[in-house]
């Protein structure tokens, strides 16, 4: 079934919140017997710690003050718990913001930064069956309790589903240059189908204000979103749209945008986008890199192999005649994965689940959280500068539609490629830790990653930090030409800049260069290797000879770029040019047939 932004839903009301916290036994146990993962690596570069911290059942976004040394983590009822770090071990939770304090009851997002918490989510009305998007600024003081609560955005009221589908404000993030902020809206649908909520909202499929990526100032006040569609396009707040529920957002080193989606019941793969202004998404009408087949008169669901056999709500999937026709634009397609992994695709012929070279980009029913990048390039290869997500659902589990053959449940690394064909981002996505009980989010701190766990358990993951390369390298002198050198870098691949002195007055910045010398003798030639962590060199003594001695059969056509060449080679055809001398000596000869040619002449031919 769908998962973000709607299972939260469901806690709410089977957990119900106070704004009295219980007294924890310890500073990592928890005061009642919720379940908790136990994860387990699955490499040998990657250790774990189960169960570093536990805050509070029905936990949704965690993230970390790095000078104070505190982690923040909210309910999805709209409490903020801390929890300090001394000396390396986590001290007792204290809940330090109610949700009384900012009418966000159903929240969904957390950011820290500058001394503030950033609080997103949406002010739900169940009675009226509606809820408004707003993002609250929270000041802390000098102790860390809060100073001040700012509206940054509210919007207008706009129509709650009402079901599992109906999404909320959710991901929010920092634009590159630190003055903006990125804050997505959810849909309200699984797949763009009406949901008028027993008639209060005829024909009522998705409404402005959602299927959203906002842009705002940082330092904005009281913006105020009318739920208009031609409002909102004339706003300049719409950073892109098209998106079902990008639950979470995170950049790269260059700046650029990336989000994870989860797409709806229907065994559409899951996505991966580098989000661009101004960019449509696809949804409703493209969701996981497929065509949505309600869009098309007639649609049988019951001859549509992507639909699973144990839906919980198969009446949202129906011949569809009003459906909206999709406007006249490029959609932007998700991010391919080519494996190894999260890449099982269901076959639309045979309703057959097969792994692929190329989905995009991950298995129908993982979804995705909790993703993270190693902006500062401060993990060891083969993990340094990449992505990293979360799998909510565990295969054949309790909760969602993904089959067992993909186990769920985990941990990811993405590492960012380039295609050579159309110069656009492929990921492979491999499998790193197992075994984790609804991991919802996820914050890279360092070389550690502390993931929570929808029941408030938080583990933590222990990579292995990025060390300077040691430069090495060997030579090869080319057989044909003398005076070129080909060059070899031996290190281990932990490098990320080249540069090459080859003594001469010349350099490189190419991995594995070829070099041709003026002239023979020694020469010096440096290395330096360097990556995010520092730089290393080393200089070697290239010995170029003046003289070449030939001999036995000849293996050569050409010999050059030498001074001097001897030879006793028994020749069959072969080419010589020296540039002082050259001499056949007792035992050259020609075999029958032979072209052979000699000339006194500097530098290569």
């Amino acid at each position: 079934m769908n998962i973000l932004g709607s299972i939260f839903l469901f806690f709410s009301f089977l957990f119900p919140k106070t704004d009295t916290i219980s007294p924890p036994i310890s500073k990592y146990g928890h005061a009642n017997s919720i379940s908790a993962g136990n994860p387990v690596s699955l490499k040998s570069n990657i250790s774990t710690i189960p169960n570093y911290s536990y805050i509070e059942n029905n936990t949704v976004r965690i993230v970390y003050d790095s000078i104070n040394d505190v982690f923040y983590v909210n309910t999805f009822g709209g409490d903020v718990y801390r929890v300090r770090v001394i000396n390396g071990v986590p001290q007792y939770r204290e809940k330090i913001i109610s949700t009384n304090q900012h009418a966000i009851n159903r929240m969904q997002g957390l950011m820290f930064y500058n001394d503030a918490l950033y609080l997103v989510g949406n002010e739900a009305d169940g009675i009226n069956k509606q809820g408004k998007g707003r993002v609250i600024k929270v000041a802390l003081d000098q102790n860390g309790y809060p100073a001040s609560f700012n509206s940054l955005l509210e919007t207008q009221f706009y129509a709650s589903s009402t079901t599992l589908f109906d999404h909320a404000f959710s991901a929010i993030s920092l634009n590159a240059t630190k003055d903006s902020l990125y804050i997505a809206s959810g849909s309200r649908t699984d797949h763009g189908e009406i949901k008028d909520v027993d008639g209060t909202y005829p024909n009522l499929r998705d409404e402005p204000l959602t299927t959203k990526i906002f842009a705002i100032p940082l330092t904005a006040n009281n913006i105020y979103l009318l739920n208009n569609e031609t409002w909102l396009q004339n706003s300049g707040y719409i950073y892109c749209e098209g998106v079902r529920n990008e639950f979470d957002l995170a950049l790269n080193a260059k700046g650029e945008l990336f989000g994870v989606e989860n797409m709806g019941d229907r065994d559409d793969p899951e996505e991966l986008n580098l989000l661009k202004r101004g960019k449509h998404y696809g949804f409703p009408w493209r969701m996981g890199g497929n065509v949505n087949p309600q869009q098309f008169t007639p649609y049988d669901p019951s001859n549509d192999k992507l639909l699973p056999s144990t839906l919980s709500f198969p009446e949202v999937f129906h011949n569809d005649p009003s459906f909206p026709v999709a406007p006249n634009i490029s959609f932007e397609e998700p991010i391919p994965n080519i494996g190894p992994d999260a890449n099982w695709v269901r076959n639309p012929i045979s309703g057959a689940l097969e792994q692929k070279d190329t989905i995009t980009t991950f298995t129908s029913h993982r979804s995705p959280l909790g993703f993270n990048i190693d902006v500062d390039s401060v993990l060891a290869y083969p993990y340094n500068a990449s992505g990293f997500v979360l799998a909510y659902t565990e295969g054949n589990g309790p909760s969602g539609y993904l089959d067992s053959l993909d186990q769920g449940a985990d941990l990811c690394q993405i590492k960012f490629l380039t295609d050579q064909n159309t110069g656009k981002y492929i990921v492979q996505v491999t499998r790193l830790v197992e075994n984790f009980d609804r991991v919802v989010d996820a914050v890279l701190v360092g070389t550690e990653m502390y993931v929570l766990e929808e029941t408030g358990h938080i583990h933590k993951i222990s990579f292995q930090a990025l060390q300077p390369p040691v430069a090495n390298f060997t030579t090869t002198i080319d057989a044909e030409c003398r005076l070129k050198v080909n060059f070899t870098i031996s290190s281990i691949q932990n490098y990320e800049t080249v540069h090459w002195n080859f003594g001469d007055g010349q350099t490189s910045s190419e991995a594995n260069p070829v070099h041709l010398f003026a002239n023979a003798g020694s020469k010096n030639v440096t290395l330096t290797l360097g990556n995010a962590a520092g730089s290393n060199f080393t200089t070697l003594n290239v010995n170029i000879p003046t003289l070449a001695s030939l001999s036995g059969n000849a293996v050569e056509p050409k010999v050059s770029g030498i001074e001097k060449i001897e030879t006793t080679q028994h020749v069959q055809n072969q080419e010589l040019f020296a540039e002082k001398s050259i001499q056949m000596n007792s035992g050259f000869q020609t075999l029958p047939g032979a072209v052979f040619s000699s000339k006194i002449v500097a530098g290569c031919e």
